[in-house]
């Protein structure tokens, strides 16, 4: 980051054209490099500028923009920003994804993911449908490129089959992101396909296989330093625990995940881990700790706007009520 950075007050003494190219390409890298040490609000903003640049000076060539949307699609996906996806998606059909049509595939892909989180599963089958039609019609590369397309497909039909209720039929789509993104070279893929398979192994009620994809998880996310990245993974954990009927390990992960993501400063995340705590809490016993967990929970969720945690803190609030 420091080396991209230095380049940046070089790139401020070239020749006007060049110093918007370079400076379009190092705030790319600098994305890059942010969402690999899972730093999505940081990537987002140098994606966001770079793709501002992308209309100054002399214009970027159709593939590099439609590079750069992609990306900041990838990272607003991340950072729950659903309907924003489907946005930057309609921009991208509109503006660049003619030019490159793999990243058009991957751009379905990411919508598929952001309806699937809405709730749309259906729509977001049909999505990636009309993907696998479009990637069967390009020309295959053996390549990164290609391996990437797949291992987003892969994911988006895997968040369809977990909303639906089929764990087992998820973890299978989960597997073969791992294949995939492995051959792309794309460690966050990778790590997310990992975080993901110990969570469709949980809800299939396969404790052994959940611990250890959540523990593969951790060891990657701690060699990359993707601190957001273990948190939720220690969320996953804790939810393991809790379905286990084993409240005390819960707590523990649930309080590591919540140190992460205090220092993270992400109020959707902390809503996550605190209602997890409290429920932890209340199967210990701990009702009065577990009803100030479950508030603040409630109180994160309102302030980051998202609306499921609170429903769920919610929920978790009256069942506490019930049990006083």
């Amino acid at each position: 980051m420091a080396v991209y950075r230095f380049a940046l007050g070089l790139a401020d003494a070239l020749k006007p054209d060049a110093a918007r190219e370079w400076q379009r390409r190092l705030w790319e890298y600098m994305g890059d490099a942010h969402r690999l040490a899972g730093e999505p609000v940081e990537a987002d903003a140098a994606w966001h500028t770079a793709r501002k640049l992308d209309d100054e000076g002399l214009a970027s060539p159709a593939g590099d923009r439609a590079r750069r949307l992609f990306k900041r699609a990838s990272v607003v996906l991340a950072l729950g920003r659903y309907e924003e996806v489907l946005g930057l998606d309609r921009e991208g059909r509109r503006d660049c994804l003619s030019a490159a049509p793999l990243l058009s595939v991957s751009l379905d892909a990411l919508s598929a993911l952001a309806l699937s989180a809405l709730g749309r599963f259906e729509e977001a089958r049909a999505r990636i449908v009309l993907a696998r039609e479009q990637l069967q019609q390009a020309v295959r590369e053996d390549g990164p490129a290609w391996a990437g397309v797949e291992a987003l497909l892969h994911r988006a039909m895997g968040s369809v089959q977990l909303g639906l209720g089929f764990p087992e039929a998820a973890a299978s789509e989960y597997a073969q992101v791992l294949r995939w993104s492995e051959r792309a070279g794309d460690t966050w893929e990778h790590s997310t396909a990992l975080l993901n398979l110990g969570d469709a192994y949980s809800r299939a009620g396969d404790r052994e296989r959940a611990a250890h994809f959540f523990q593969l998880a951790l060891e990657l996310d701690s060699r990359t330093g993707d601190r957001r990245g273990m948190a939720y993974t220690h969320h996953g954990l804790a939810l393991l625990h809790t379905r286990a009927g084993a409240p005390e390990l819960a707590k523990e992960d649930a309080l590591r995940g919540l140190q992460l993501a205090s220092m993270l400063e992400d109020r959707r995340l902390q809503s996550l881990l605190r209602c997890v705590l409290g429920r932890a809490q209340l199967q210990l016993g701990e009702l009065d700790e577990a009803g100030r967990q479950l508030q603040l929970a409630a109180r994160d969720a309102s302030a980051a706007g998202a609306r499921l945690e609170l429903l769920q803190a919610e929920a978790c609030l009256r069942v506490l009520e019930a049990r006083r």
